[in-house]
């Protein structure tokens, strides 16, 4: 028997009421922002190393209407 891998799926409220859902990578990119707060979230923070598409992740949770600053170190 093949085992699917499991997704996170994770869904939040925006300021205005609007709901929306996220599955997978967005998911627990966004579970780790939550967490991290203000202290920021680095790529090296996600277990198993590195996710290589961060950017990506964080570009498709701005597009949800999440507002996520990105420091420049």
């Amino acid at each position: 028997m093949i085992r699917k891998p499991r997704f996170p799926q994770v869904t939040a409220e925006l300021p205005d009421g609007s709901k929306f859902s996220v599955v997978g990578r967005d998911a627990e990119t966004l579970l780790r922002l939550v967490e991290k707060g203000p202290r920021g979230l680095r790529a090296f923070d996600f277990p198993g190393g590195p996710p290589f598409r961060l950017g990506a992740y964080v570009f498709d949770l701005r597009g949800m209407g999440l507002a996520i600053v990105t420091d420049r170190e």
